[in-house]
């Protein structure tokens, strides 16, 4: 996060809520981070944004973590075969995969793009 605030080319915000050093493994923690360096290497490189919000919220009475990163940027239609077939987007579902995570996709063309990621715990 540091670095890439020192770089100027995006603002970026990121909140926490729970108890996260206490509630999931190592292995949870480098999956989430995985997801989040993912996402925000595809944010910088495809959607032309200036703004970044990065979420992580332990849901303690659902048992789960939810994860959610939003930008202003040009936004894309997930639905578009060329879209499905990303590598950045593959990598994030398969890492949320094997932890029994569930990845949405909320964007459209002009609208910028909301990654959610619901990991039970």
């Amino acid at each position: 996060m540091e670095s890439i605030k020192a770089t100027g080319v995006i603002h970026v915000e990121f909140y926490t809520s729970g108890p996260f050093d206490e509630k999931i493994s190592e292995k949870e923690k480098l999956m989430l981070y995985r997801i989040i360096q993912e996402q925000i290497n595809n944010v910088l490189k495809h959607s032309g944004a200036s703004n970044l919000v990065i979420e992580l919220i332990m849901e303690e009475r659902e048992n789960s973590i939810e994860l959610n990163i939003t930008d202003d940027g040009n936004g894309f239609n997930p639905e578009s075969p060329k879209n499905k077939k990303g590598l950045g987007l593959s990598n994030i579902m398969s890492r949320a995969g094997l932890f029994g995570g569930k990845v949405t996709i909320l964007s459209a063309p002009g609208k910028g793009c909301t990654l959610r990621v619901q990991v039970p715990i």
